[in-house]
């Protein structure tokens, strides 16, 4: 009899221990929280923030990958209008040489996800929003640059003077800034949808000149896209506006302008959220 209760016990202790190594891998492998840390700076593991828009400006908003220890991925979408979706990777994420690499896939979004294993070279391609192919840029937020994606418009006053361009016709302006934009002399990547092409760029826009007054800080920023045609690019200034630490509401506008061959083109852009500052 009490060798029966010992193997009872004994059986008991070893699914105990089971269910809790099980629990244990089961939260690791969800666990998504506090993952910007100094460890995960200079690994794969981690969080990537930026901005998408589909080629026909009909989609747009901003993007949060997550890569936790585990090795699983989970990306969450913003849509401009509100919408939000969620894709966690099938599988694992896998390394190939010096990259990891997943592929996120649902219904209706798709995209495959690349990045040094030390956390550098962020990179997104075949991103398909329902039909439409799209652009989609992210970087790594790490402890000393944290960041703050934004989307939004632009639009143009004189259009009709281009053959291949239309006058209110709304199109993707899309930025994501350092550090939170909570300090002067930041860096600022975009996107600028044009004709069914991503002509952003990620050098050359800055953000200076910040100020506080009442609790909200107003920037300088200033930039140019990647060239269009010859040496031509779109050259744009405007206002960033937002809460000190970049946690709560920020808000970009401004104007841009365009010398093209069949004159100068000039028009505004502005971002999806208003705060009412």
């Amino acid at each position: 009899m009490r060798k029966f209760l010992i193997l009872v016990l004994a059986a008991s202790s070893i699914l105990s221990s089971c269910s809790k190594d099980e629990q244990l891998e089961t939260a690791e492998v969800t666990n998504f929280n506090a993952l910007v840390t100094k460890a995960s700076d200079l690994q794969a593991t981690g969080v990537y923030k930026g901005t998408f828009a589909s080629y026909d400006n009909e989609n747009r908003g901003i993007v949060m990958i997550q890569i936790n220890q585990a090795g699983k991925a989970q990306a969450t979408l913003q849509f401009a209008n509100g919408q939000e979706t969620q894709l966690l990777a099938d599988s694992q994420t896998s390394k190939s040489g010096l990259y990891t690499e997943v592929t996120f896939v649902n219904d209706v979004t798709s995209f495959r996800f690349s990045v040094a294993q030390d956390g550098s070279a962020p990179r997104v391609s075949g991103l398909e929003l329902g039909t439409a192919e799209g652009s989609m840029k992210v970087l790594k937020e790490t402890t000393r640059g944290p960041l703050l994606p934004i989307s939004g418009t632009y639009t143009c006053d004189n259009c009709e003077i281009h053959p291949l361009l239309e006058s209110g016709v709304t199109q993707t302006f899309n930025a994501t800034t350092v550090s939170g934009g909570g300090n002067n002399e930041q860096q600022i990547v975009t996107q600028i949808i044009l004709n069914g092409k991503d002509f952003g760029s990620s050098t050359g826009n800055t953000q200076s000149g910040c100020a506080n007054s009442g609790g909200i800080r107003t920037c300088t920023i200033a930039g140019a896209s990647a060239t269009i045609i010859g040496t031509r690019a779109i050259n744009w200034s405007g206002t960033h506006r937002f809460t000190p630490g970049g946690t709560s509401c920020s808000e970009v506008s401004g104007t841009w302008s365009f010398n093209s061959q069949y004159g100068l083109l000039t028009g505004t852009f502005i971002s999806d959220s208003t705060c009412g500052f």
